[in-house]
């Protein structure tokens, strides 16, 4: 593990907010805002019987859902930061875009309330669609592919850039490739769980191209995206 940009205390004592902090990327970034960058952390916890990972770290846990607008307003509320982690990963269709959508709006609505210093939004790279070989930048183009994770994470990114217009939201959006590291479920554990009972194929021997990105990597881009002025609106 590396020790990843210095932030000079730029984050030292202050008072955040993290969604998700129970999942894969907010776990590790509530890790590093506690035991590396002294930061007072509030969490949104939707179940307690979730947090056995961030529970022995000396964090707030406020109780409520995403979706829930009131829920969030009171989390959010004394906050000079947010970090919107949270995403939809289980239940009907409905319920994954309710939290992806409107629970992303629920978020970014309830930081210009309460006046919010900076929101940094975990987005996706899939929100450009199925992509060719070779170099991708942000002036790629918005494309819908059908897949629901992709497509309401799009909606989401375009609900926030309307906000960022129209009413100045303090926002960064970053847009990870395929996040691996230790409780990665899609691109760590389940890939040694298969190693352990059956057998992996290798397309083409193994030799295609997988652009992935290390969790403590992903976890420094969004504590830059925090503390960067440059970073506001991109």
């Amino acid at each position: 593990m590396t020790s990843g940009p210095s932030l000079d205390g730029a984050l030292r004592d202050r008072q955040v907010l993290v969604t998700g902090g129970t999942g894969f990327v907010g776990g590790r970034l509530v890790e590093k805002l506690v035991l590396e960058e002294g930061v007072k952390v509030r969490v949104l916890i939707r179940s307690y019987g979730t947090v056995a990972r961030i529970a022995r770290l000396p964090i707030e846990m406020v109780e409520g859902d995403i979706t829930d607008a009131d829920a969030v307003q009171r989390a959010v509320d004394g906050c000079e930061i947010v970090f919107h982690c949270a995403y939809g990963n289980s239940g009907s269709p409905d319920q994954r875009r309710q939290v992806n959508v409107c629970g992303t709006e629920n978020a970014m609505r309830a930081a210009l309330r309460a006046g919010t210093r900076r929101v940094v939004h975990l987005s996706t790279l899939r929100v450009y669609g199925d992509t060719d070989h070779g170099d991708l930048d942000e002036t790629a183009p918005y494309r819908y592919s059908g897949n629901l994770y992709s497509d309401t994470k799009l909606d989401a990114e375009n609900l926030i850039q309307s906000l960022i217009r129209e009413h100045g939201l303090p926002a960064t959006i970053l847009q990870p490739t395929h996040i691996y590291g230790p409780y990665g479920p899609r691109f760590s554990v389940r890939v040694l769980e298969h190693l352990k009972t059956d057998r992996l194929i290798l397309v083409n021997g193994g030799t295609g191209i997988c652009n992935v990105v290390y969790i403590d990597d992903v976890v420094d881009a969004i504590l830059l995206g925090a503390t960067v002025d440059a970073a506001v609106g991109e």
